[in-house]
């Protein structure tokens, strides 16, 4: 294996996935943020299978999520509202 080139960088590559495909849920996802050195921060890589759904709707009180989508379209969720996303969106 080689070295790191610095204990706060990693490489997606460099990270185990951890995928639970179940019914309309599948995604695969990999932590980047504690692998990276974070200690109050979380940051993830998640792919989503064509035609599937991430997570059960859900929210977070103690903490902000924000997604930015590298590729293909999709809908988000925030509060009620459905939204479309496409590469390049930002959504808080």
């Amino acid at each position: 294996m080689n070295a790191r080139r610095h204990p706060q960088v990693v490489n997606v590559d460099e990270v185990d996935s951890i995928s639970r495909p179940k019914g309309r849920f599948g995604a695969t996802g990999k932590r980047l943020g504690a692998p990276a050195g974070a200690k109050a921060i979380g940051f993830n890589w998640m792919e989503l299978q064509p035609g599937k759904t991430s997570f059960p709707y859900h929210y977070h009180t103690g903490l902000e999520e924000g997604i930015y989508v590298l590729s293909g379209t999709g809908e988000l969720r925030i509060g009620n509202d459905r939204v479309g996303s496409r590469a390049g969106d930002y959504e808080e």
